[in-house]
């Protein structure tokens, strides 16, 4: 046999359809293709969904989290300025000249040529506003 033949008796089979399909005839309409595309889609959508709904816990926590760090944060801020303020008070009272004062109110320290008041009932020094002394 030749080769063409083979090639022209191939041709005489006949069309299967199938297994377990019918050929739809013209006044039966065409039954729809069962895929596993349905399926398959139910599938993906249930599981993301099921993502979706364990991904929102953590992420409602971590956002909880950052607005804690943010408010922690702010009040660091604040005790830092809190604090540098202090640093610049306790310097002007132990500083040189804020020790002098000290000694002068509350010891019985006085220089030579310093004019001191005793008024009874007030201890120690009464504070004094520099800038009122300027006219």
């Amino acid at each position: 046999m030749s080769r063409t033949a083979k090639v022209r008796g191939a041709s005489k089979r006949k069309a299967t359809t199938p297994v377990g399909r019918r050929r739809a005839t013209r006044t039966e309409p065409p039954r729809p293709i069962r895929s596993g595309r349905v399926v398959r889609t139910a599938l993906f959508a249930m599981t993301l969904a099921a993502g979706v709904g364990l991904a929102a816990y953590p992420i409602g926590d971590w956002i909880d989290q950052r607005e804690e760090v943010d408010a922690a944060r702010d009040r660091n801020a604040q005790l830092r300025a809190e604090v540098d303020q202090l640093d610049a008070q306790l310097e002007t009272l132990t500083g040189e000249e804020g020790v002098e004062i000290r000694g002068l109110c509350f010891g019985p320290y006085v220089e030579p040529g310093v004019e001191t008041y005793t008024v009874p009932g007030v201890s120690g020094c009464v504070d004094h506003d520099a800038t009122a002394d300027t006219p």
